[in-house]
């Protein structure tokens, strides 16, 4: 919670999965974003007016795709209307790695926002929280508090013990005969 930040790990689980950690999320309010990034002229022109940023968004590549990410920008924005946040902001800085996520806050019901500085193929993205906030998807089920305890999933085809030549070491493996050299076919004629 440096600077009034807020990081929260992001937990996923199914109907064939059991709970993995598969992202995070960092939230900022905008005085603590203009702190941090003192060079970015987007964060600094906006950050006055009390909206909480979503500084980073790391997702597995499993789940990207998959709506998991409206869910998380729907959670963010009503946790931070709970804290009387009057909107959330989403910045997506341009990079080579971020091509198939560049439209996750469009995506999540965030309006683009009008910025005299040039931000490539990404930009900011803003919701206003005065008035309502993005739904999680109905088919997602989002607790908060501590991660559940790991479920052992049973292994559907135990293997065997090794078996033992009397030592405390396992019995040696029988090598496969060597092959022999292929003999060239002889050619009819």
């Amino acid at each position: 919670q440096e600077e009034g930040g807020e990081i929260f790990a992001i937990g996923l689980s199914d109907r064939y999965s059991p709970y993995e950690l598969m992202g995070v999320i960092v939230l900022r309010p905008g005085a603590a974003m203009a702190a941090a990034y003192p060079q970015d002229a987007a964060v600094t022109e906006h950050a006055e007016d009390g909206p909480w940023w979503v500084d980073s968004l790391l997702l597995s590549c499993r789940v990207l795709g998959r709506t998991v990410e409206q869910a998380i920008v729907a959670w963010a924005a009503a946790h931070v209307a709970q804290k009387g946040a009057p909107a959330l902001i989403g910045q997506v800085i341009e990079a080579p790695r971020n091509t198939p996520v560049r439209d996750v806050f469009s995506k999540s019901g965030l309006a683009p926002v009008a910025s005299p500085v040039e931000q490539g193929a990404g930009g900011l993205y803003r919701q206003d929280l005065s008035e309502t906030t993005p739904g999680v998807p109905a088919y997602f089920t989002v607790t908060e508090g501590e991660a559940p305890p790991p479920v052992e999933v049973e292994d559907p085809a135990p293997k065997p013990a090794p078996k033992r030549n009397g030592s405390s070491k396992p019995a040696p493996r029988p090598m496969p005969a060597p092959m022999s050299p292929a003999k060239p076919a002889s050619a009819a004629t």
